[in-house]
């Protein structure tokens, strides 16, 4: 089994939510901006769950049984994709609030800069995670094939 097949659509959507959330707000703009940002948000949830549904429990099941010695990183690896399931959550609730809020501080976009910047932050953060969280699952999952396991009878 190789590294999955979703992969290049997660890239994608990856990609895509980290370019709309490093592009410049340009005077004026902040209420397109979070909307950009929100769109892409959207199509990384939506990825992530097929990531998680379709791509990771066969994964994580195909490394338990190839090698039940690293069912303790399986476990890992399902505890961290709770995690960033919360964390898609948290982050889409605080685009949603910065939409909020951004509507009502028009035309003082200053007023909710520093939240923005927050927010931009926490999801930056978020999608390193789930970077991190792939590459783990791609080596373990090499691992599982791979791993010398001794004198096998």
């Amino acid at each position: 089994m190789t590294m999955s097949n979703a992969m290049p659509e997660l890239s994608a959507t990856l990609e895509k939510f980290e370019t709309a959330l490093l592009s410049p707000v340009i005077s004026g703009e902040l209420v397109e901006w979070i909307a950009a940002a929100n769109e892409a948000m959207q199509e990384l949830c939506r990825s992530m769950r097929r990531q998680f549904v379709a791509i990771h429990q066969k994964e994580f099941a195909e490394i338990a049984r190839q090698d039940p010695e690293l069912s303790n990183c399986v476990q890992q690896l399902q505890n961290e994709d709770a995690t960033i399931a919360h964390e898609l959550q948290h982050a889409q609730q605080r685009l949603t609030s910065l939409a909020e809020l951004a509507e009502m501080a028009e035309p003082d976009e200053l007023r909710v800069e520093t939240l923005r910047e927050q927010v931009v932050e926490q999801c930056v953060e978020l999608v390193l995670h789930i970077r991190k969280q792939e590459a783990a699952a791609a080596t373990w999952l090499t691992e599982a094939f791979q791993r010398d396991r001794g004198d096998v009878d």
